[in-house]
């Protein structure tokens, strides 16, 4: 490659574009599905509320892993925890009431 081609590569922002997607696909091959019960631990949370706020769009949903099997990417539910996790949702929401935390 000669040193105009490179520039041309460079201004187009194709290398930027090609760090980000590079980025993406280390985070989703390093990224590992954890189970429901890994999920009530990190968040604290009993598993109906769990997936009613899945089914209220306020958690990520999870992937399938098998017919009747479905995971989290860990990383999802470390960025719910980074924002405020359930406690934060609970007070936007005002449900307080109908939050049940694990024991």
């Amino acid at each position: 490659m000669n040193l105009q081609t490179a520039q041309s590569i460079a201004a187009s922002g194709l290398i930027e574009s090609l760090a980000e997607e590079l980025k993406e696909i280390i985070k989703e091959h390093n990224d590992r599905i954890i189970r429901v019960r890994e999920v009530m631990e990190m968040v604290n949370i009993r598993r109906n509320s769990l997936l009613d706020l899945v089914n209220s769009g306020h958690f990520p949903k999870p992937i399938p892993i098998s017919k009747t099997i479905n995971g989290w990417r860990l990383s999802d539910v470390q960025e719910f925890i980074r924002i405020g996790g359930i406690h934060a949702w609970a007070e936007q929401y005002g449900k307080t009431n109908n939050v049940r935390l694990a024991a």
